[in-house]
């Protein structure tokens, strides 16, 4: 679409669904919304300075007004003595006018001006269309603002400063206005998919504009995507104490209350979304006899659908990952994403699925960045036992994917295993089942059916539950004599003395290695 004429945009109208002016086409355009950019009938014209390029973007801006000399020193040459002031405008006056030609620029004794009609200026037709406030328009109006008033022209004078400073806040706030006039117009006409990335820009532009957020959450919603509406309600309260130290406003909250009840079978639901059944007082499964975890679905933050596959894409090689882990059992994708469609909070999940760990995150892109953050949560109390945000550029996706995985993979395996060293510390040494190694099992299962010598197995499930708990103390397994020497067990070494005959086997887990302590006799 092109840039209608800063002089004549009153008389922009609609014809045939067109935006069309009544007066001739300007021999030049300029974008000030973002980056600064002037064209001219052979294409683009650089501007060689700063304030040469401030000149011409207040005049555009402003135009048709004219202004004096003094007003323009003041604005560009405020920090300089008058007579040096008045050249350097002299100056930049003369070159615009080679640029832009000699009835482009009018000056007569004081007043400058640009000539009405010359200059397009894409902030009259911006103004224009937001104010016109159809659908249509508003679309138009979003498309032209590409950032903030003359994002690259920086003036340290303290005029330009404050006139520059108040436009842009009042062209932010048209824009943000537009956007989010525009997303709850395509929400209502069924396109809640333009509705979110139009949200998330808005939201772009102004974290804490909260009807931005309520409209992303509604668009989420409609999309079957209730569970990341819910989870961006809670980064936004996070993001308001934080920021503001305030809650949520009444109906934002409201919002959140009503898509926390469980949704109904229709067109809520994503298509092909199989439907999970909730039997109620279904006892909840049992915890598997080594730790267990699920990883959730990550939610899509951008508002982009593309970055669906992402996230998917990245909790599908989280899931890999973390299954070749031999002592952790992690739950199949087809249970963990019955999530994506259904709201549960953690605890509800964890008795449902059986795992006293899940794993989840959100994925937000901008431009070519995207940022991950995950999160490892103890699913009976809710609690988090790790969290961490991963940045990266997605030129290469692949590549990307691959680091981060390994990364978060990672720092999973290292948390779940810390997590269970305090559980094995808190409980009684009888409670604890042995689950440093295949061998520690079975042992463990002979010892509870009586078999073998009792003394042997009393003491091989004292010193493996020891080495499991990553204890660094001296211990001597109970029933052990003064002959078998003594035990000191820690996060890395684990082991009897050399005449023990119920030496554990090296621990499963990674990490964890026996070697001999010397012999300490026993007083």
């Amino acid at each position: 679409m092109k840039i209608a004429e800063c002089s004549a945009f009153k008389a922009l109208r609609v014809r045939d669904g067109l935006w069309q002016v009544d007066s001739v086409p300007p021999r030049f355009q300029v974008a000030l919304l973002g980056r600064l950019e002037l064209t001219g009938p052979q294409g683009r014209v650089e501007l060689t300075g700063r304030k040469l390029a401030a000149l011409l973007a207040f005049l555009a801006c402003t135009a048709p007004e004219t202004h004096t000399r003094d007003r323009l020193m003041a604005l560009l040459w405020g920090s300089h003595f008058e007579p040096q002031a008045r050249q350097n405008l002299r100056q930049a006056l003369t070159r615009l006018r080679r640029l832009l030609g000699e009835k482009t620029l009018i000056t007569s004794g004081e007043a400058v001006a640009l000539e009405p009609g010359a200059v397009a200026c894409d902030v009259a037709q911006f103004e224009a269309l937001a104010a016109e406030g159809s659908r249509e328009a508003l679309s138009a109006a979003v498309e032209l603002y590409r950032g903030p008033l003359l994002a690259d022209v920086a003036i340290p004078e303290e005029a330009w400063t404050e006139w520059v400073g108040v436009q842009r806040a009042r062209l932010e706030g048209l824009a943000l206005d537009a956007m989010v006039k525009l997303a709850a117009q395509e929400l209502q006409a069924g396109d809640h998919e333009r509705a979110a990335r139009l949200a998330a820009r808005a939201i772009e532009v102004s974290s804490l504009r909260e009807d931005a957020h309520r409209l992303l959450m509604r668009a989420l919603a409609a999309g079957g995507r209730r569970a990341d509406a819910l989870r961006h309600y809670g980064d936004l309260a996070a993001l308001l104490r934080r920021e503001l130290d305030v809650e949520p406003d009444s109906d934002t909250r409201a919002l959140a209350t009503e898509l926390r009840k469980v949704p109904a079978a229709g067109p809520g639901r994503l298509a092909g979304a199989a439907a999970v059944p909730q039997t109620p007082g279904a006892p909840p499964l049992a915890l598997p006899d080594r730790p267990s975890l699920a990883v959730l679905p990550f939610a899509n933050m951008s508002g982009d659908p593309e970055q669906e596959y992402f996230a998917d894409g990245m909790v599908d090689d989280l899931l890999m990952a973390l299954s070749r882990v031999r002592w952790l059992f992690v739950i199949a994708r087809q249970s963990s994403f019955v999530y994506k469609v259904r709201i549960a909070d953690l605890q509800q999940i964890g008795r449902e699925l059986g795992v006293r760990y899940a794993v989840e995150g959100s994925v937000r892109k901008s431009g070519n960045r995207v940022r991950i953050v995950a999160q490892l949560v103890e699913t009976e109390t809710g609690s988090h036992i790790w969290a961490d945000r991963f940045e990266g550029d997605l030129r290469d996706i692949f590549a990307l994917q691959d680091e981060i995985t390994e990364r978060i993979a990672s720092a999973v395996e290292l948390n779940v295993q810390l997590a269970e060293i305090r559980h094995a510390r808190e409980k009684p040494t009888e409670s604890l089942t042995v689950v440093a190694s295949p061998r520690g099992r079975e042992e463990g299962e002979r010892r509870r059916r009586g078999e073998g010598d009792h003394k042997r197995n009393k003491a091989w499930t004292s010193t493996s539950s020891t080495c499991f708990s990553g204890c660094s103390q001296r211990r001597r397994p109970a029933g052990s004599s003064a002959s078998t020497g003594t035990w000191q067990t820690s996060p890395s070494a684990c082991a009897p003395s050399p005449s023990s005959r119920s030496a554990p086997p090296p621990s499963a887990s990674p990490g964890f290695r026996c070697r001999e302590w010397p012999r300490t006799p026993t007083p």
